[in-house]
């Protein structure tokens, strides 16, 4: 899980900066207090934590309920994790330093991350 937490950080920091360029408007990395790269590791590294530690979380619950996962129900959950990651995140700019103008900016770069990190730890797990 270690690994995988520094992979998601990285994968999630890489993602938000190339958003943050492309739409500065919208995606806000940064306050008086806190520095670029200081909202950039501390917001992303949250959003990490949160992403690892939803997955036993949700694997608890399919148990529990007895049903099987498949891949399209988990990708479904974990966009809705990260949707819900940077959403709770973006709330707090005082303390993480990221800032989103709206709850579909929010939306969209889940479906982005949601993307990078599949692709990236399919990539993982084949070597």
């Amino acid at each position: 899980m270690a690994v995988q937490y520094f992979v998601f950080w990285i994968i999630n920091s890489v993602t938000i900066v190339v958003a943050n360029v492309i739409f500065p408007t919208l995606i806000v990395l940064g306050t008086a207090n806190i520095s670029f790269w200081w909202a950039v590791l501390h917001s992303m590294g949250k959003l990490a934590l949160i992403r690892i530690l939803a997955v036993p979380a949700i694997e608890y619950f399919q148990e529990k309920q007895g049903r099987a996962a498949n891949r399209s129900s988990w990708k479904f959950e974990l966009l809705a994790v990260n949707f819900v990651g940077l959403w709770v995140v973006s709330r707090f700019p005082e303390q993480f330093g990221l800032g989103l103008s709206s709850w579909w900016v929010a939306l969209m770069l889940a479906v982005i991350l949601n993307a990078t990190q599949g692709w990236v730890m399919k990539m993982i797990y084949k070597r």
